[in-house]
C-alpha cells in the first residue's frame, strides 16, 4: 500500500516535474517585446454595412464588408479604448492588400466600441445591433491570392504597431484578427468622371451616372435595357495628373450586360452618350469620362476688339464633334470629352473681308497625364481689297489727320478720315537674269513717337484662291514713256519666296532675277490709328515721319521711305 502510494508519488512528482520544466520553457519562449504591455482583450469581427451581422464570414461583395468591434454579448469585455491600426491581408500573412495608406486606416476606439475614423475614404455606418458605436468599411482592398477567396483582417493599437516586425508592422500577440471570405458571385464597378478644376470647382455642380442591366442578357439583341435606370451620385475621391476624379461605386453580377450614362447638372448640363451592353467578366472595372473645357476668343487686331458671331469648330481625331458662335466680347466655349488629338478652328469670313492674323486652327492632346483647360484666342484683321489696277501704283506721299469727338470717352477725339487707310512702298531692282534678288521691308513699330501718338502699320492681306497671304508681289518690268514700269501681266511672284513675320512688321522676297533684268516689289501696307486723344493731345499731333526701310541685296540701291504726317 505504502510502495503504491511511493509510485504514486513518484509518477506525481515526475509529472510535476515535466509541468514545471514545461512552464519555464513558455516563459522563456515569451516574446520580449510583450513584457510589460498589455494585451489586446475583447473582440473585432466582420459585418455588414449596419453592423447586423455578428461573425459575419461569407460576403457576394467586397465592397460590403465592415470591421466591428466591442462588446457583443452579455458580460462579454469590449476593445480598449485608443487609437488603432487596421489591415487586410491574405489568409498567411504574406500579402498586404490593403490598398491604402496606413495613415488612412486609423480608428478610435471609446467605451469599448470603435467610436469614430480618422481620414481616408472608408465609409462608415451607426452600427444598429448594439446602439452604439459604428462599423467601418474595409474597402478598398486588392483580390487575395488565396483559391478559396479568403481574407484576414488585423487590428492593432497605434504605440503596438513596429514597423518591419511581425506582419507588415502588425505583431500577432498585440493584434486581434478575423477571417472572412468573398465570393465570386459579384464584382466592384467603378465609374469616374476626370475633370478639370473649372469643371468642378463650382460648389454646386453635382455628377452623376444612370446604370441598368440588359433585360435578356443576350447582346445581340442590342438597347434591352431594365427600365427605371438606377442613378448613382459620384463623390470626390482624388486628384490624379491634375484631375479632380469623382468616383461612384457599385456591383454586378459577373457575366451579366450592363448600360451606363453620365450626366452632370446645376450650373452646367451635360450628357454622355449611353453606353453598352458591357460584359462584367473581371473584378474591379473602371469606366472612365474625362471632362474638360476648351474656350477662348475671336479679336480684331491689332485692336484686341471681341468679334461676335463667328463660327468657331471643335474636332477630335480628325471627326467634326461640335460648333458654336462667338458671344459678347468675342467669347466662345466648348465642353471636351474623352482623350484624343483635338483641334479647334475658326471659320474665315473672307467674303467680308477678313483676313486671319495667326493661326486658323490650333491642334492639342488630351490623356490620362495633362489635366486642365485649354483656351486659344484667334485674331483677324479688316482687309481693304486691292482698287488700284492702274500701271503705276502710287505710293502714298503723306496724310493729313482729321480729328473727330470720339464715342469712347467725353472730350476726347479719334482719327477718322484715314481710319483706316492704305499705301504702297514699290522697291525696284535690277539685275543680271538668274542672279539672287533678295529684297526685306521692316515697318516701324506700334507707338513709335508717343503713346497718344500710335498708328499701327501693318503688311495687308490677300487672297490667292482661299489661302490667305500678305499682298506682296514681284512683277518684271516693261518699258514705258516715263521709264521702266511694271508690268502687271508680267507677275512673277511664284517664283519668289515671300516670308513675312507673325506681327506682320516684316517681309522677305527672295529668288533669281526674270530674264528682262529687272523686277518690282509692291508691299501693299495699312495703317489705322485707333487712340482717342485728348484736346492737348491733338494739338500736338503734327510734324510726324515714319521710316520704312528697305533693304536691296546685291545691290548699289537702298531705300529708306518717310511718310510725313
Amino acid at each position: 500500500m505504502k510502495k503504491r502510494f511511493s509510485d504514486r508519488l513518484g509518477s506525481a512528482t515526475f509529472i510535476l516535474a515535466i509541468m514545471l520544466l514545461l512552464l519555464t520553457s513558455a516563459i522563456v519562449l515569451t516574446p520580449r517585446v510583450a513584457v510589460g504591455i498589455d494585451q489586446v482583450t475583447g473582440a473585432v469581427w466582420t459585418s455588414d454595412p449596419h453592423g447586423e451581422r455578428v461573425n459575419g464570414n461569407l460576403y457576394t461583395n467586397a465592397r460590403k464588408v465592415y470591421l466591428a468591434g466591442g462588446p457583443h454579448k452579455e458580460g462579454a469585455a469590449g476593445l480598449p479604448d485608443g487609437i488603432y491600426y487596421f489591415q487586410v491581408t491574405d489568409p498567411a500573412g504574406k500579402t498586404l492588400l490593403s490598398a491604402d495608406d496606413l495613415s488612412m486606416r486609423r480608428f478610435e476606439v471609446k467605451y469599448g466600441y470603435i467610436y469614430s475614423i480618422d481620414g481616408g475614404n472608408h465609409k462608415w455606418n451607426d452600427d444598429t445591433t448594439t446602439g452604439y458605436g459604428i462599423v467601418v468599411q474595409l474597402w478598398p482592398f486588392t483580390y487575395t491570392p488565396n483559391k478559396g477567396g479568403t481574407y484576414k483582417v488585423w487590428v492593432t493599437k497605434v504605440e503596438h504597431f513596429n514597423e518591419g516586425q511581425g506582419c507588415f508592422g502588425f505583431i500577432s500577440s498585440l493584434s486581434k484578427t478575423d477571417n472572412f471570405k468573398v465570393g465570386v458571385a459579384e464584382a466592384p464597378k467603378y465609374f469616374e468622371l476626370w475633370l478639370s478644376t473649372r469643371i468642378s470647382g463650382p460648389p454646386e455642380i453635382e455628377f452623376y451616372v444612370n446604370y441598368t442591366t440588359d433585360s435578356d442578357g443576350n447582346p445581340a439583341t442590342n438597347d434591352d435595357p431594365v427600365l427605371p435606370w438606377t442613378t448613382g451620385q459620384l463623390t470626390y475621391d482624388r486628384i490624379e495628373n491634375g484631375y479632380d476624379v469623382f468616383r461612384y461605386e457599385t456591383s454586378f453580377t459577373l457575366g451579366t450586360y450592363i448600360y451606363w450614362q453620365f450626366y452632370v447638372q446645376n450650373s452646367l448640363t451635360w450628357a454622355s452618350d449611353i453606353y453598352g451592353p458591357e460584359l462584367i467578366f473581371q473584378k474591379g472595372m473602371v469606366n472612365k469620362e474625362v471632362i474638360f473645357i476648351v474656350d477662348g476668343h475671336k479679336f480684331t487686331h491689332p485692336d484686341h476688339i471681341g468679334l461676335q458671331g463667328w463660327t468657331i469648330e471643335l474636332y477630335k481625331d480628325d471627326v467634326k464633334i461640335a460648333e458654336t458662335q462667338t458671344g459678347l466680347g468675342g467669347y466662345f466655349e466648348f465642353i471636351g470629352i474623352g482623350t484624343g488629338s483635338f483641334r479647334v478652328c475658326e471659320i474665315p469670313k473672307r467674303d467680308e473681308g477678313w483676313a486671319p492674323f495667326g493661326p486658323t486652327c490650333y491642334e492639342f492632346t488630351v490623356d490620362g497625364n495633362n489635366g486642365g483647360d485649354f483656351t486659344f484666342d484667334f485674331y483677324n484683321y479688316k482687309m481693304l481689297r486691292i482698287s488700284d489696277t492702274s500701271d503705276c501704283r502710287l505710293e502714298l506721299l503723306s496724310f493729313s489727320p482729321v480729328f473727330t469727338p470720339s464715342n469712347d470717352e467725353p472730350g476726347t477725339y479719334k482719327l477718322s478720315s484715314t481710319n483706316p487707310g492704305s499705301f504702297y512702298i514699290n522697291i525696284e531692282k535690277y539685275g543680271i537674269p538668274g542672279n539672287l534678288v533678295k529684297v526685306e521691308v521692316s515697318l516701324p513699330p506700334d507707338q513709335q513717337n508717343a503713346d497718344f501718338d500710335s498708328p499701327n502699320f501693318i503688311l495687308h492681306h490677300t487672297y490667292i484662291g482661299s489661302v490667305s497671304t500678305v499682298d506682296v508681289h514681284v512683277y518684271a518690268g516693261r518699258a514705258s514713256p516715263s521709264g521702266w514700269i511694271p508690268d502687271w501681266s508680267k507677275d512673277v511672284t511664284s517664283v519668289f519666296d515671300i516670308t513675312a513675320s507673325p506681327d506682320g512688321k516684316y517681309v522677305t522676297v527672295e529668288g533669281d532675277m526674270p530674264y528682262t533684268g529687272e523686277v518690282f516689289v509692291t508691299v501693299h501696307i495699312d495703317y489705322q490709328i485707333s487712340a482717342s486723344l485728348t484736346w492737348e493731345e491733338v494739338q500736338m499731333f503734327n510734324d510726324f515721319e515714319y521710316t520704312f526701310s528697305t533693304t536691296v541685296h546685291h545691290s548699289i540701291e537702298g531705300v529708306r521711305f518717310n511718310l510725313p504726317i
